[in-house]
């Protein structure tokens, strides 16, 4: 009896969870831009070389990554790809994604609205108020941003079906993919509302780094009451409470918003930057290890030796000597 009604409260919840989206959809149906809402969420790892052969199965091979977020105002989606040796697919890069994509919004725009899973890796964690309050200080119009968060096991999010219309064009796909530029191409060719954008090293910065300068990681809030973040389901940062966000356990709108003050006291700061001096995330490529490194250059036979030089000179491994002097002789017609 206890679980059932365990679950039937857990259901109850997604129910009112998914109406919750439904209504601010319609806020921003009728707002005119003034209001937008947007969901997010990473699709599963893209492999290359992918390869219609039995003996890649048991290979490990090089991942790409598609962070995806669609404009529910406009109906079109940004894919924002990039691969291992750029950079991994953690809160710092999903940060800088949502930046890209806030900072590009009319400038009407004045309250965002994001919804997403509760991936804690990802975007449930201190650096989303963060990149949020720092997005705040350089977009002039805009005032505050909401994200909120769908029941795990049941988010079914719109840019979910982006991700299964890629997956089915995988499925389709005639010509071989041999590098990641072959995933960027192919997902534009999905369909005319995708956007994609290829993230270099540039593009991605440090937010989590700011809780070590300025502001502080925090495990009470302003009334001195413990919190996880895995319990959070709505986080809310406005431009006029600078380093504070908002947060409620809930999506109920008479339910009362929490503070967390983000500030490090004077006292314990050690420096002078600024609260939102950000840097960049990366300065050299990333190395992958000896393992993949020699998994992949095995599967280099079944690809075009015009791909080769991508996987002996831009992916990298930890180990110091790679010898790749065999690679050339590889037949790619082989199968």
């Amino acid at each position: 009896m206890r679980l059932h009604d365990e679950h039937v409260s857990h259901q109850d919840k997604a129910n009112f969870h998914y109406e919750c989206k439904s209504f601010d959809k319609q806020r921003a149906k009728s707002s005119g831009n003034t209001i937008v809402v947007a969901l997010c969420d990473l699709q599963q790892c893209l492999a290359t070389p992918y390869l219609n052969t039995n003996v890649a199965f048991y290979k490990m091979k090089l991942w790409s990554f598609n962070f995806t977020v669609r404009n529910y105002n406009t109906g079109k989606t940004t894919c924002f790809m990039w691969h291992e040796a750029i950079a991994q697919r953690g809160a710092d890069e999903i940060a800088s994604c949502l930046k890209m994509f806030i900072m590009s919004l009319p400038e009407e725009t004045v309250h965002v609205i994001i919804y997403s899973d509760t991936c804690p890796g990802q975007t449930r964690n201190n650096t989303l108020p963060v990149v949020y309050n720092y997005i705040l200080t350089q977009k002039v119009g805009l005032k505050t941003i909401d994200h909120k968060f769908l029941v795990p096991g049941h988010t079914h999010l719109e840019c979910d079906a982006d991700h299964a219309s890629i997956e089915r064009a995988k499925k389709k796909c005639n010509g071989r993919i041999s590098i990641p530029n072959d995933w960027y191409m192919l997902v534009r060719m999905v369909s005319s509302k995708f956007t994609v954008i290829e993230l270099s090293q540039d593009d991605i910065f440090a937010f989590s780094s700011i809780l070590q300068q300025s502001l502080i990681k925090k495990t009470k809030d302003q009334n001195n009451d413990p919190f996880l973040w895995r319990n959070i389901f709505w986080i809310c940062v406005e431009k006029e409470h600078p380093c504070f966000f908002s947060f409620k356990y809930s999506l109920r709108v008479e339910d009362e918003f929490k503070i967390c003050d983000m500030k490090r006291k004077a006292r314990a700061s050690r420096n002078n930057q600024p609260v939102m001096d950000i840097r960049k995330a990366y300065n050299q490529p990333l190395l992958i290890s000896k393992e993949k490194h020699k998994d992949i250059l095995s599967l280099l036979q079944y690809i075009d030796p015009i791909y080769h030089d991508f996987y002996k000179n831009v992916i990298k491994s930890d180990n110091d000597v790679v010898d790749t002097s065999h690679i050339s002789d590889y037949n790619s017609d082989s199968e």
